[in-house]
């Protein structure tokens, strides 16, 4: 299609009624400049002008998408017939443009949903910590999450039969350490001054650390296949007799939240 060939036409036929560009703009509910803009080729009226246009200068649509083959007068019906069609093209084509665009969205959100998933689904973990021996209480917890591992041990208590007793263990300094696979996890030491205060039970009860593992660095430890039977804790002091102790706590953990279910 032609656009300056239809423009000309469409000057042609409005000479040929008499109407000056502005008048023809009027019967169309549109500016002068518009009509203008048609006759010189720079656009083409829409649907609905287009319509009102042939039937103002009784010619046919097809002549007039034709730049003036094929004129004929006052055939309304053949109007009609064709801009029914286009109509129904126009309008069942929006129809199919909507149905694919609601389409390419669900499996947009739902490949989304399905990577939201895949990435967090038992991703998510809570354990609690206790000891296997039966001499030294501990206490703490183990979280997963996307973002970061914390561990946290908040208790370690001294609780043997020796404790209040002349064979309790006087110490100088303590050095404990998690362990998994040999590999330090987090420690900590400390120097006993408090000659009054440096019974073992003592300075056990004061003890509490922990350690937050960033995982934008890659450098983390343990994660979410970490054989958590493997982490131990070491116990290292020395009394006050130049004595150097030490032993290994077996840890349990127990899994207390998971996010591994669709629904709550």
């Amino acid at each position: 299609m032609d656009q300056v060939k239809v423009g000309k036409f469409i000057s042609e036929q409005r000479k040929l009624h008499g109407l000056t560009q502005e008048q023809l703009g009027e019967k169309l509910g549109i500016g002068g400049r518009s009509v203008s803009k048609w006759e010189r080729g720079v656009n083409m009226p829409d649907i609905e002008k287009l319509e009102q246009l042939c039937d103002i200068l009784d010619v046919s649509v097809i002549s007039m998408l034709n730049g003036g083959k094929s004129i004929s007068i006052n055939n309304k019906s053949e109007n009609m017939s064709l801009f029914t069609t286009i109509k129904y093209y126009i309008k069942n084509t929006k129809k199919l443009y909507l149905l694919i665009f609601i389409i390419l969205t669900v499996f947009i959100l739902f490949g989304f949903s399905l990577l939201f998933l895949f990435n967090n689904y038992n991703k998510n973990k809570i354990y609690s910590i206790n000891s296997l021996n039966n001499n030294y209480e501990i206490q703490g917890y183990l979280i997963f999450n996307q973002a970061q591992n914390i561990f946290v041990i908040n208790e370690i208590d001294f609780q043997g039969d020796i404790v209040g007793t002349i064979d309790e263990p006087l110490i100088k300094s303590i050095n404990i350490n998690v362990l998994y696979e040999n590999k330090e996890i987090m420690s900590y030491s400390e120097n006993i001054t408090d000659d009054m205060n440096n019974r073992l039970s003592s300075v056990m009860n004061t003890l509490s650390f922990s350690i937050e593992e960033n995982k934008e660095n890659n450098s983390n430890i343990i994660n979410y296949n970490t054989d958590l039977s493997k982490i131990k804790i070491n116990i290292e002091y020395i009394t006050i007799d130049d004595i150097n102790e030490q032993l290994e706590v077996d840890i349990n953990f127990k899994e207390t939240f998971a996010n591994d279910k669709i629904v709550y």
